[in-house]
């Protein structure tokens, strides 16, 4: 695998991964956003000491689709034969990962003539988790064709979309919800990306019949899909043996992933401690709170927090979480909801290789400044900065060699010509692909 001389100074790397490092005590400075996730408590409570994060995680998920039936297993999809570029393959349309109707379901792209079990990538969309669908993979058809050309399989799913606006869900999300609708009955966050892990399992429980090997299993995404991507591959494994429903007694670790686009972790409103935003010049006095403050959601009482009250509705830049920072803040089920969600603080050395790419530019504070609001809000979540400390904490944690950045600004790290833009799936393909491959 390709590996990286990194010319940041030791300082400054050091610096950087403090900043998302437990080993360097969690977030360097907390925001008057929100609050710090790491602020629990529980180290001067004289309380015991929270549960193992894969215990945690079994019991928040203990009621997932807990009473849903298997009935679903009954729509296998339909098989077609296609070619592209030159090569034969097979599509299953329309498998259904789980008990969620066509929001639950998934399309397979197999390779032809594979003697033994094939890996696979799972591609999910992107769409700000209420738009698009699995069929937006062919918008990179060069890129499933590279991986079949390679002899991987792609599959691209669909998942449960969120809802608008604030709901009572931080003590008690509505497992069943059917994210069809994002102003009806939308999910939260954190049952998105469960989602995504289901996707995982039901690919490993149906690997003979597809001809897939359940140990070479990548994903990939972009934007909300790459968070989805993301969070599967650094949680523990979500596997319950006795499960009732077959597919979640699978496993849902990944062998690689690729983190394309997207955010630097779930709750939205530790990015603008995170995104760091470079300056115009030095002599600058751009302010790049204040950006990420215009696209602050705050409820009907107004409050924008100019009398020193930050405002009881305001949600962080967007409202997946279906919760306010208050709450968050505030409430047992609120800080045990931002463990759930943020995957930046969940990378150690046990995730597996893992590449960050974006295919934007790396615009200065004083540039975003000049934008409207409605163009701010796209440059800003999606800036290749949110690149940085997932990097950075994946250098930490893992080294090097399992490590790549393909973005705008990734001759900071590795001392090579910034990335031509467009090219980072192409990039996570080759990466992702080499991975699952390496045993071969």
């Amino acid at each position: 695998m390709k590996t990286h001389v990194t010319s940041l100074s030791a300082a400054s790397l050091l610096a950087l991964c403090c900043a998302v490092a437990p080993a360097c005590g969690g977030l360097a400075e907390t925001n008057d956003i929100g609050p710090d996730p790491a602020d629990s408590g529980w180290e001067d409570s004289g309380a015991p000491e929270p549960p193992s994060l894969q215990t945690f995680l079994l019991d928040w998920y203990a009621d997932y689709d807990a009473n849903e039936s298997v009935g679903y297993l009954d729509d296998g999809g339909t098989w077609e034969a296609w070619s592209y570029a030159g090569i034969d393959y097979s599509v299953v349309r329309d498998a259904h990962y789980g008990p969620h109707g066509e929001r639950t379901s998934l399309d397979i792209y197999l390779p032809e003539s594979q003697s033994s079990a094939t890996p696979v990538v799972l591609f999910i969309h992107g769409g700000g988790f209420r738009s698009k669908d699995k069929t937006n993979v062919s918008e990179r058809a060069d890129v499933v064709a590279q991986y079949l050309a390679q002899g991987i399989a792609v599959a691209s799913i669909n998942y449960r979309f969120r809802a608008d606006g604030l709901s009572e869900t931080v003590a008690a999300p509505a497992w069943d919800c059917k994210g069809t609708v994002a102003d009806n009955d939308g999910c939260r966050l954190d049952i998105i990306y469960r989602d995504g892990a289901r996707a995982v399992q039901y690919l490993r429980y149906r690997s003979t019949e597809f001809n897939l090997d359940p140990d070479r299993i990548g994903a990939w995404g972009r934007s909300a899909g790459s968070q989805i991507a993301t969070w599967v591959a650094l949680v523990p494994d979500l596997a319950v043996a006795d499960h009732p429903d077959p597919v979640l007694r699978q496993s849902t670790r990944l062998q690689a992933v690729g983190h394309t686009n997207s955010q630097a972790t779930g709750p939205s409103y530790l990015w603008v401690d995170l995104v760091v935003l470079q300056l115009a010049s030095p002599s600058s006095d751009c302010d790049a709170e204040d950006l990420w403050r215009r696209l602050g959601d705050d409820g009907d009482d107004g409050d924008t927090g100019d009398d020193g009250d930050d405002g009881d509705e305001q949600t962080g830049f967007n409202d997946a979480l279906q919760s306010t920072i208050f709450d968050l803040e505030n409430t047992p089920g609120g800080q045990d909801l931002i463990r759930v969600v943020h995957f930046l603080d969940l990378m150690d050395a046990s995730a597996p290789p893992f590449i960050t790419s974006s295919p934007v530019r790396d615009l200065t504070c004083d540039e975003l400044a000049a934008m409207t609001d409605d163009a701010l809000k796209g440059k800003l979540t999606h800036h290749p900065r949110h690149s940085d400390p997932l990097y950075a904490r994946c250098l930490a944690e893992k080294g090097p060699d399992e490590c790549e950045i393909v973005t705008d600004v990734q001759d900071s790290y590795t001392g090579e010509d910034p990335l031509v833009l467009n090219e980072g799936e192409s990039h996570a393909a080759d990466f992702i692909g080499g991975w699952l491959l390496a045993d071969e």
